[in-house]
């Protein structure tokens, strides 16, 4: 459970990172930790925002003009793009209504050219099928 602006919101965790937060859950505990997952190691206070730590590795990373809220776009149009149905990106992504799942959701020249070469293969399927047909009534 994640508390947002809009309420408590329950978050949907990939196993992978499931485990390792709960690993981390245990590692925090034994520490000065408490009741909240991150924690500064030096005071044992719960952080209160990301944006030190989200500058600080954007800067090691080498990149600049991207925001944290940047990765909200980018899970959108890459679910988006391996297939996701809307109604289940909206789901995870906490939106109420698919028009703005809509908007994080952008189409990638790959998944636009996948699209197009599906409608071909299929074209190519229904012809071969007809000519068969028109072959089989001669």
């Amino acid at each position: 459970m994640l508390l947002c602006a809009g309420g408590p919101s329950i978050v949907i965790l990939s196993l992978q990172v499931s485990q390792r937060l709960k690993t981390h859950r245990l590692i925090q505990a034994e520490g000065k930790g408490g009741e909240f997952l991150f924690t500064n190691p030096m005071t044992g206070k719960p952080y209160t925002t990301i944006k030190t730590a989200w500058l600080t590795a954007c800067r090691n990373a080498g990149l600049s003009n991207l925001r944290f809220h940047d990765l909200r776009h980018t899970f959108g149009t890459r679910a988006a793009d391996a297939g996701v149905p809307l109604p289940a990106i909206r789901d995870v992504m906490g939106h109420r209504s698919i028009q703005t799942t809509e908007r994080y959701a952008h189409a990638t020249d790959e998944g636009k050219r996948r699209a197009v070469e599906s409608i071909h293969e299929q074209s190519k399927k229904i012809v071969t099928k007809l000519s068969q047909r028109k072959a089989a009534n001669r």
